[in-house]
């Protein structure tokens, strides 16, 4: 996925701690590829496709903007995993470079709150806005002529179910208790959650 690698890049480039762990990125690809991807093979086939021009057989799958368009939706993806992730620093008083880039180390508590803690925070965040992003990319992107809106509405129930069912898992993984400890999860306050909805639903 170009977000996950733009995402992780960047993090590593500016120094910062990872905002991802490996169970983070195996369970985004899960919820994603599975459902999605069998919702997406039961589209109803648009009214006017046998009126379309043939598509010429030497066309990449990058033809017809579709480089631009990949390129586009993953940097809009990345840049709100990004802002998602470090919005956990920013909420708990943290703004400056060498803090965010030492927080894995630093044991002075800000709010009341360890570095360990925040760290685990921002990476909640990050992976919970990357996967709410990615869901939404699925509806988007599974009709290149069409709105959001006009997509869902004409959407078989598979797609709603996978979307649904996406979205509740990733609830699952981070407000679940015996969970979190395996997923390495926070709890998050009311304004994270709301900062990492935004941020994927703005991507």
């Amino acid at each position: 996925n170009i977000a996950e690698v733009l995402v992780m890049l960047f993090i590593i480039l500016v120094g910062f701690e990872t905002p991802f762990i490996a169970i983070h990125l195996l369970w985004i690809n899960l919820i994603t590829d599975s459902l999605p991807a069998i919702a997406l093979g039961m589209d109803p086939k648009d009214k006017g496709i046998m009126s379309e021009k043939p598509r010429n057989p030497n066309e990449t799958i990058f033809a017809r903007g579709g480089l631009r368009d990949t390129v586009m939706h993953g940097a809009f993806i990345t840049i709100a995993v990004i802002i998602a992730y470090l919005s956990a620093f920013w909420f708990n008083g943290i703004t400056d470079y060498n803090t965010i880039a030492h927080i894995k180390s630093l044991t002075t508590d800000f709010n009341g709150i360890n570095g360990q803690a925040i760290l685990a925070q921002a990476q909640t965040m990050s992976f919970t806005a990357l996967g709410f992003a990615e869901l939404i990319h699925m509806v988007c992107m599974s009709s290149v002529e069409h709105s959001a809106f006009k997509t869902l509405s004409n959407k078989n129930w598979m797609m709603a179910l996978a979307f649904v069912a996406g979205v509740g898992l990733q609830f699952f993984v981070v407000l679940t208790p015996g969970v979190q400890s395996v997923f390495k999860t926070s709890s998050l306050s009311w304004k994270e959650w709301l900062i990492t909805a935004a941020a994927a639903f703005v991507s």
